[in-house]
Protein backbone atom coordinates (compact mmCIF):
# COMPACT_ATOMS: atom_id res chain seq x y z
CA UNK A 1 0.00 0.00 0.00
CA UNK A 2 1.36 3.51 -0.85
CA UNK A 3 2.55 5.62 2.05
CA UNK A 4 2.98 9.40 2.35
CA UNK A 5 1.53 9.92 -1.16
CA UNK A 6 -1.51 8.84 -3.10
CA UNK A 7 0.55 6.53 -5.19
CA UNK A 8 0.95 8.93 -8.12
CA UNK A 9 4.34 10.45 -8.99
CA UNK A 10 4.93 13.07 -11.72
CA UNK A 11 8.27 12.50 -13.40
CA UNK A 12 8.18 15.18 -16.13
CA UNK A 13 9.78 14.98 -19.54
CA UNK A 14 12.39 12.39 -20.39
CA UNK A 15 14.65 13.13 -23.37
CA UNK A 16 15.71 10.27 -25.68
CA UNK A 17 18.43 8.16 -24.03
CA UNK A 18 17.88 9.70 -20.58
CA UNK A 19 16.19 8.35 -17.45
CA UNK A 20 14.49 9.60 -14.30
CA UNK A 21 14.61 8.06 -10.80
CA UNK A 22 11.78 8.32 -8.30
CA UNK A 23 10.75 6.65 -5.06
CA UNK A 24 7.46 5.63 -3.56
CA UNK A 25 7.17 4.69 0.16
CA UNK A 26 5.15 1.49 0.67
CA UNK A 27 3.71 -0.55 3.54
CA UNK A 28 3.69 -4.37 3.29
CA UNK A 29 0.59 -6.06 4.58
CA UNK A 30 1.32 -8.24 7.60
CA UNK A 31 -0.80 -11.09 6.23
CA UNK A 32 1.71 -11.83 3.47
CA UNK A 33 3.91 -14.82 4.31
CA UNK A 34 5.19 -15.73 0.87
CA UNK A 35 8.90 -15.05 0.16
CA UNK A 36 8.07 -12.99 -2.97
CA UNK A 37 5.23 -10.52 -3.60
CA UNK A 38 4.36 -8.29 -6.59
CA UNK A 39 3.02 -4.78 -7.20
CA UNK A 40 1.42 -3.32 -10.33
CA UNK A 41 2.70 -0.01 -11.82
CA UNK A 42 1.02 1.97 -14.61
CA UNK A 43 2.86 4.62 -16.65
CA UNK A 44 0.97 7.29 -18.60
CA UNK A 45 2.75 9.67 -21.02
CA UNK A 46 2.46 11.58 -24.29
CA UNK A 47 4.90 11.91 -27.17
CA UNK A 48 6.03 15.10 -28.93
CA UNK A 49 3.00 15.13 -31.22
CA UNK A 50 0.57 14.96 -28.27
CA UNK A 51 -0.48 11.30 -28.61
CA UNK A 52 -1.25 9.60 -25.29
CA UNK A 53 0.08 6.16 -24.22
CA UNK A 54 -0.50 3.84 -21.24
CA UNK A 55 1.77 1.00 -20.17
CA UNK A 56 1.49 -1.42 -17.24
CA UNK A 57 4.33 -3.15 -15.40
CA UNK A 58 4.51 -5.84 -12.67
CA UNK A 59 7.33 -5.46 -10.15
CA UNK A 60 8.33 -8.43 -7.95
CA UNK A 61 9.58 -7.67 -4.44
CA UNK A 62 11.31 -10.11 -2.07
CA UNK A 63 9.85 -10.45 1.43
CA UNK A 64 12.08 -10.91 4.49
CA UNK A 65 10.69 -11.86 7.88
CA UNK A 66 11.97 -10.41 11.08
CA UNK A 67 10.44 -10.88 14.48
CA UNK A 68 12.35 -8.20 16.23
CA UNK A 69 11.68 -5.25 14.03
CA UNK A 70 9.96 -4.21 10.87
CA UNK A 71 12.01 -2.58 8.11
CA UNK A 72 10.46 -0.01 5.81
CA UNK A 73 11.61 1.61 2.60
CA UNK A 74 13.38 4.94 2.66
CA UNK A 75 11.59 7.81 0.98
CA UNK A 76 13.40 9.36 -1.97
CA UNK A 77 12.55 12.96 -2.93
CA UNK A 78 10.78 13.39 -6.25
CA UNK A 79 12.70 15.34 -8.86
CA UNK A 80 11.18 18.48 -10.34
CA UNK A 81 10.03 18.20 -13.96
CA UNK A 82 12.45 19.57 -16.51
CA UNK A 83 11.02 22.58 -18.41
CA UNK A 84 10.08 22.04 -22.05
CA UNK A 85 12.70 23.12 -24.59
CA UNK A 86 10.53 22.71 -27.66
CA UNK A 87 9.74 25.51 -30.14
CA UNK A 88 6.08 26.43 -30.54
CA UNK A 89 4.84 28.48 -33.53
CA UNK A 90 1.63 30.43 -33.01
CA UNK A 91 -0.34 32.74 -35.35
CA UNK A 92 -0.83 35.88 -33.28
CA UNK A 93 -2.79 37.81 -35.93
CA UNK A 94 -3.95 37.78 -39.53
CA UNK A 95 -5.76 40.01 -42.03
CA UNK A 96 -6.70 40.29 -45.70
CA UNK A 97 -6.17 43.17 -48.14
CA UNK A 98 -9.72 42.78 -49.53
CA UNK A 99 -12.64 43.51 -47.18
CA UNK A 100 -15.17 42.00 -47.37
CA UNK A 101 -14.39 38.72 -49.15
CA UNK A 102 -16.88 37.72 -51.83
CA UNK A 103 -17.11 34.75 -54.23
CA UNK A 104 -14.44 35.28 -56.89
CA UNK A 105 -12.35 37.72 -54.79
CA UNK A 106 -8.56 37.48 -55.14
CA UNK A 107 -6.79 38.55 -51.97
CA UNK A 108 -3.55 38.28 -50.00
CA UNK A 109 -3.64 36.58 -46.62
CA UNK A 110 -1.12 38.18 -44.22
CA UNK A 111 -0.11 36.22 -41.10
CA UNK A 112 1.95 37.23 -38.07
CA UNK A 113 3.77 34.14 -36.74
CA UNK A 114 5.61 34.05 -33.39
CA UNK A 115 7.78 31.42 -31.72
CA UNK A 116 6.45 31.19 -28.15
CA UNK A 117 8.62 28.16 -27.29
CA UNK A 118 12.03 27.93 -25.59
CA UNK A 119 14.20 26.84 -28.51
CA UNK A 120 14.80 27.76 -32.14
CA UNK A 121 12.56 26.45 -34.90
CA UNK A 122 14.77 25.84 -37.94
CA UNK A 123 13.82 25.69 -41.63
CA UNK A 124 10.21 26.61 -40.96
CA UNK A 125 7.83 25.84 -43.82
CA UNK A 126 4.25 27.13 -43.87
CA UNK A 127 1.63 24.97 -45.56
CA UNK A 128 -1.72 26.73 -46.15
CA UNK A 129 -4.60 24.29 -46.12
CA UNK A 130 -2.72 21.82 -43.92
CA UNK A 131 0.23 19.54 -44.58
CA UNK A 132 2.81 17.20 -43.06
CA UNK A 133 6.37 15.95 -43.41
CA UNK A 134 6.92 12.61 -45.11
CA UNK A 135 10.19 12.04 -43.24
CA UNK A 136 8.33 11.33 -39.98
CA UNK A 137 9.43 12.06 -36.43
CA UNK A 138 12.87 11.50 -35.04
CA UNK A 139 14.59 11.62 -38.44
CA UNK A 140 16.38 14.19 -40.52
CA UNK A 141 14.21 16.22 -42.88
CA UNK A 142 15.04 15.62 -46.50
CA UNK A 143 14.41 17.87 -49.55
CA UNK A 144 10.96 17.28 -50.95
CA UNK A 145 9.78 15.73 -47.74
CA UNK A 146 6.83 18.11 -47.14
CA UNK A 147 3.35 17.27 -48.41
CA UNK A 148 0.96 20.16 -49.05
CA UNK A 149 -1.71 18.37 -51.10
CA UNK A 150 -3.70 16.91 -48.23
CA UNK A 151 -5.44 20.18 -47.36
CA UNK A 152 -8.99 21.31 -48.11
CA UNK A 153 -9.17 23.77 -51.03
CA UNK A 154 -12.91 23.71 -51.67
CA UNK A 155 -13.52 27.35 -50.72
CA UNK A 156 -10.05 28.91 -50.80
CA UNK A 157 -7.38 27.98 -53.31
CA UNK A 158 -3.82 29.30 -53.79
CA UNK A 159 -3.27 31.56 -56.79
CA UNK A 160 -0.01 32.97 -58.17
CA UNK A 161 2.08 30.54 -56.05
CA UNK A 162 1.72 27.20 -54.31
CA UNK A 163 0.47 26.74 -50.77
CA UNK A 164 3.94 25.81 -49.44
CA UNK A 165 6.25 28.68 -48.33
CA UNK A 166 9.64 28.65 -46.63
CA UNK A 167 9.85 31.42 -44.01
CA UNK A 168 13.25 30.71 -42.38
CA UNK A 169 14.29 30.24 -38.75
CA UNK A 170 12.45 31.38 -35.63
CA UNK A 171 14.35 32.11 -32.44
CA UNK A 172 12.33 32.16 -29.19
CA UNK A 173 10.04 35.22 -29.02
CA UNK A 174 10.76 36.21 -32.64
CA UNK A 175 7.98 37.36 -35.03
CA UNK A 176 7.94 36.91 -38.79
CA UNK A 177 5.30 37.90 -41.38
CA UNK A 178 3.97 35.35 -43.85
CA UNK A 179 1.82 35.84 -46.95
CA UNK A 180 -0.30 33.65 -49.18
CA UNK A 181 -2.27 34.76 -52.31
CA UNK A 182 -5.70 33.09 -52.36
CA UNK A 183 -8.92 33.20 -54.34
CA UNK A 184 -12.45 32.56 -53.12
CA UNK A 185 -14.31 29.95 -55.13
CA UNK A 186 -17.15 31.51 -57.17
CA UNK A 187 -19.46 28.73 -55.97
CA UNK A 188 -18.77 29.45 -52.29
CA UNK A 189 -21.87 30.41 -50.35
CA UNK A 190 -21.74 33.18 -47.74
CA UNK A 191 -20.56 31.99 -44.35
CA UNK A 192 -17.64 31.53 -41.95
CA UNK A 193 -15.03 29.03 -43.20
CA UNK A 194 -12.06 27.59 -41.24
CA UNK A 195 -8.67 27.45 -42.97
CA UNK A 196 -6.02 25.06 -41.65
CA UNK A 197 -2.37 26.20 -41.62
CA UNK A 198 0.56 23.92 -40.74
CA UNK A 199 4.14 24.83 -39.79
CA UNK A 200 6.77 22.14 -40.41
CA UNK A 201 10.19 22.72 -38.82
CA UNK A 202 13.23 21.13 -37.10
CA UNK A 203 14.15 21.60 -33.44
CA UNK A 204 17.59 21.65 -31.85
CA UNK A 205 17.65 17.83 -31.53
CA UNK A 206 17.05 17.55 -35.30
CA UNK A 207 13.47 16.33 -34.80
CA UNK A 208 10.86 17.17 -37.41
CA UNK A 209 7.83 18.81 -35.79
CA UNK A 210 4.48 20.01 -37.15
CA UNK A 211 2.27 22.70 -35.57
CA UNK A 212 -1.31 22.78 -36.97
CA UNK A 213 -3.57 25.79 -36.49
CA UNK A 214 -6.91 27.03 -37.83
CA UNK A 215 -8.04 30.55 -38.74
CA UNK A 216 -11.52 31.66 -39.85
CA UNK A 217 -12.36 33.72 -42.95
CA UNK A 218 -15.77 35.33 -43.55
CA UNK A 219 -17.32 35.28 -47.03
CA UNK A 220 -20.09 37.77 -47.94
CA UNK A 221 -22.35 38.08 -50.97
CA UNK A 222 -23.07 41.81 -51.33
CA UNK A 223 -25.87 43.09 -53.58
CA UNK A 224 -24.61 44.33 -56.96
CA UNK A 225 -26.97 47.16 -57.88
CA UNK A 226 -26.92 50.33 -59.98
CA UNK A 227 -28.73 53.49 -58.87
CA UNK A 228 -29.38 56.13 -61.55
CA UNK A 229 -32.01 58.20 -63.40
CA UNK A 230 -34.06 56.13 -65.84
CA UNK A 231 -34.52 59.14 -68.14
CA UNK A 232 -32.63 62.34 -68.88
CA UNK A 233 -33.03 65.03 -66.26
CA UNK A 234 -33.25 68.66 -67.46
CA UNK A 235 -32.37 71.78 -65.53
CA UNK A 236 -34.44 72.39 -62.40
CA UNK A 237 -35.81 75.80 -61.31
CA UNK A 238 -35.91 77.07 -57.76
CA UNK A 239 -39.31 77.23 -56.13
CA UNK A 240 -40.91 74.88 -58.68
CA UNK A 241 -41.76 71.18 -58.17
CA UNK A 242 -39.54 68.89 -60.26
CA UNK A 243 -39.79 65.10 -60.70
CA UNK A 244 -36.80 62.86 -59.91
CA UNK A 245 -37.00 59.69 -62.06
CA UNK A 246 -34.92 57.27 -59.94
CA UNK A 247 -34.37 53.54 -60.42
CA UNK A 248 -32.33 50.67 -58.92
CA UNK A 249 -31.24 47.70 -61.10
CA UNK A 250 -30.01 44.29 -59.85
CA UNK A 251 -26.78 43.55 -61.76
CA UNK A 252 -25.97 40.35 -59.83
CA UNK A 253 -26.63 36.72 -60.71
CA UNK A 254 -28.84 36.05 -57.68
CA UNK A 255 -32.05 37.50 -56.31
CA UNK A 256 -31.68 40.08 -53.56
CA UNK A 257 -34.02 41.50 -50.93
CA UNK A 258 -33.82 45.27 -50.41
CA UNK A 259 -35.49 47.48 -47.84
CA UNK A 260 -36.50 51.14 -48.07
CA UNK A 261 -35.19 53.34 -50.87
CA UNK A 262 -34.93 57.02 -49.93
CA UNK A 263 -33.65 60.19 -51.63
CA UNK A 264 -32.64 63.28 -49.62
CA UNK A 265 -30.56 66.46 -49.82
CA UNK A 266 -29.23 69.21 -47.58
CA UNK A 267 -31.57 71.79 -49.14
CA UNK A 268 -35.03 71.80 -50.71
CA UNK A 269 -38.23 69.94 -49.97
CA UNK A 270 -39.20 66.38 -50.97
CA UNK A 271 -42.47 64.55 -51.33
CA UNK A 272 -42.96 60.86 -52.10
CA UNK A 273 -39.23 60.28 -51.53
CA UNK A 274 -39.36 56.89 -49.67
CA UNK A 275 -40.57 53.50 -50.92
CA UNK A 276 -40.10 49.80 -50.03
CA UNK A 277 -38.27 47.89 -52.78
CA UNK A 278 -38.56 44.20 -51.79
CA UNK A 279 -37.21 41.29 -53.88
CA UNK A 280 -35.32 42.00 -57.11
CA UNK A 281 -34.59 39.19 -59.56
CA UNK A 282 -31.36 39.22 -61.62
CA UNK A 283 -31.70 42.04 -64.15
CA UNK A 284 -34.84 43.39 -62.47
CA UNK A 285 -35.39 47.05 -61.63
CA UNK A 286 -37.50 49.25 -59.36
CA UNK A 287 -38.39 52.93 -59.85
CA UNK A 288 -39.07 55.84 -57.52
CA UNK A 289 -40.66 59.07 -58.81
CA UNK A 290 -40.00 61.63 -56.12
CA UNK A 291 -40.91 65.33 -56.22
CA UNK A 292 -38.23 67.87 -55.37
CA UNK A 293 -38.66 71.63 -54.81
CA UNK A 294 -35.19 73.27 -54.63
CA UNK A 295 -34.66 76.51 -52.81
CA UNK A 296 -31.04 77.32 -53.76
CA UNK A 297 -29.40 77.61 -57.19
CA UNK A 298 -26.26 75.74 -58.23
CA UNK A 299 -25.22 72.05 -58.34
CA UNK A 300 -27.15 70.06 -55.71
CA UNK A 301 -26.12 66.56 -54.53
CA UNK A 302 -28.96 64.09 -54.06
CA UNK A 303 -28.22 61.18 -51.69
CA UNK A 304 -30.00 57.91 -52.53
CA UNK A 305 -29.90 55.24 -49.78
CA UNK A 306 -31.20 51.66 -49.80
CA UNK A 307 -31.36 49.53 -46.63
CA UNK A 308 -30.74 45.76 -46.59
CA UNK A 309 -29.62 42.94 -44.25
CA UNK A 310 -26.43 41.02 -45.09
CA UNK A 311 -25.78 37.28 -44.74
CA UNK A 312 -24.72 37.67 -41.09
CA UNK A 313 -27.97 39.48 -40.10
CA UNK A 314 -26.30 42.89 -39.94
CA UNK A 315 -28.06 46.04 -41.17
CA UNK A 316 -26.25 47.67 -44.10
CA UNK A 317 -26.88 50.68 -46.38
CA UNK A 318 -26.15 51.16 -50.10
CA UNK A 319 -25.49 54.82 -50.91
CA UNK A 320 -25.21 56.69 -54.21
CA UNK A 321 -24.86 60.44 -54.85
CA UNK A 322 -26.49 62.01 -57.93
CA UNK A 323 -25.97 65.66 -58.94
CA UNK A 324 -28.54 67.97 -60.60
CA UNK A 325 -28.24 71.61 -61.74
CA UNK A 326 -30.55 74.20 -60.17
CA UNK A 327 -31.09 77.70 -61.66
CA UNK A 328 -33.09 80.66 -60.42
CA UNK A 329 -36.60 80.99 -61.81
CA UNK A 330 -36.70 83.88 -64.40
CA UNK A 331 -38.85 86.97 -63.54
CA UNK A 332 -41.08 88.06 -66.49
CA UNK A 333 -42.06 91.81 -66.35
CA UNK A 334 -44.83 93.39 -68.48
CA UNK A 335 -43.50 95.49 -71.44
CA UNK A 336 -43.49 99.32 -71.19
CA UNK A 337 -44.80 101.19 -74.34
CA UNK A 338 -42.42 103.95 -75.34
CA UNK A 339 -43.36 107.32 -76.95
CA UNK A 340 -41.96 108.74 -80.15
CA UNK A 341 -38.48 107.42 -80.86
CA UNK A 342 -38.98 105.14 -77.86
CA UNK A 343 -38.12 107.86 -75.30
CA UNK A 344 -41.32 109.76 -74.45
CA UNK A 345 -44.70 109.37 -72.89
CA UNK A 346 -47.94 110.30 -74.54
CA UNK A 347 -49.78 112.68 -72.23
CA UNK A 348 -52.75 113.35 -74.56
CA UNK A 349 -53.34 110.30 -76.67
CA UNK A 350 -54.80 111.13 -80.08
CA UNK A 351 -58.54 110.81 -80.46
CA UNK A 352 -60.87 110.68 -83.48
CA UNK A 353 -61.67 114.08 -85.27
CA UNK A 354 -65.31 115.15 -85.11
CA UNK A 355 -67.38 116.53 -88.03
CA UNK A 356 -67.53 120.08 -86.61
CA UNK A 357 -63.75 120.16 -86.34
CA UNK A 358 -63.47 119.23 -89.99
CA UNK A 359 -65.95 122.07 -90.98
CA UNK A 360 -64.08 124.62 -88.87
CA UNK A 361 -60.78 123.72 -90.50
CA UNK A 362 -62.42 124.16 -93.92
CA UNK A 363 -63.64 127.66 -93.01
CA UNK A 364 -60.21 128.64 -91.75
CA UNK A 365 -58.69 127.53 -94.97
CA UNK A 366 -61.09 129.70 -97.04
CA UNK A 367 -60.17 132.85 -95.18
CA UNK A 368 -56.46 132.10 -95.37
CA UNK A 369 -55.90 130.89 -91.78
CA UNK A 370 -54.06 127.74 -90.62
CA UNK A 371 -56.30 124.76 -91.19
CA UNK A 372 -54.18 122.21 -89.27
CA UNK A 373 -55.67 119.79 -86.82
CA UNK A 374 -56.40 121.62 -83.61
CA UNK A 375 -55.53 119.89 -80.34
CA UNK A 376 -55.95 116.45 -81.86
CA UNK A 377 -52.22 115.53 -81.94
CA UNK A 378 -50.59 114.20 -78.78
CA UNK A 379 -48.12 116.31 -76.90
CA UNK A 380 -44.91 114.37 -76.28
CA UNK A 381 -42.52 115.10 -73.45
CA UNK A 382 -39.09 113.55 -72.91
CA UNK A 383 -39.06 110.59 -70.54
CA UNK A 384 -38.14 111.51 -67.02
CA UNK A 385 -39.37 115.17 -67.25
CA UNK A 386 -42.26 116.36 -65.17
CA UNK A 387 -45.50 116.59 -67.14
CA UNK A 388 -47.40 119.89 -66.71
CA UNK A 389 -50.98 119.67 -65.75
CA UNK A 390 -52.11 122.13 -68.48
CA UNK A 391 -50.57 123.01 -71.82
CA UNK A 392 -51.89 126.09 -73.66
CA UNK A 393 -52.71 125.64 -77.30
CA UNK A 394 -51.50 128.54 -79.48
CA UNK A 395 -53.07 128.92 -82.92
CA UNK A 396 -51.29 131.36 -85.18
CA UNK A 397 -53.57 133.90 -86.90
CA UNK A 398 -52.71 135.40 -90.30
CA UNK A 399 -53.76 138.95 -91.20
CA UNK A 400 -56.55 139.32 -93.78
CA UNK A 401 -55.58 139.90 -97.35
CA UNK A 402 -55.87 143.52 -98.59
CA UNK A 403 -57.28 144.33 -101.97
CA UNK A 404 -55.48 146.31 -104.63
Amino acid sequence: MPRETGGVVAVGEIAPGNHRDFGQPLVLDSSIWSPVTSINMQVTYTDESGASYNEAFVISLPVFYSYSSVSTATATPTQSPTPSLKPQLVITGYNTDVIPLQPGSQFNLALNVQNVGNSTAKNVTMVVGGGSSSSGYGGTQEPGGISGTSGDFTNFAPIGSSNVHSIGDFTPGYNLPAYQPLIVNVNTNPGAYPLKISFVYIDDQNHVLVDDQVITLLVYRLPQVEISFYQEVSTFFTGQPNMLPLQVVNLGRNSIVLGNMKVSSDSGQFTNNTILVGTLDPGGYFTLDATYIPDLPGPIDLLVQIDYTNDFNQSQVISKTLTVDIVDQPIIEPPIDGGQNGGGVDVNPPGPETFLQKVWRFVLGLIGLDSGVISTQPTVYPSGDSVPTEQPIIIPVKPPLKGP
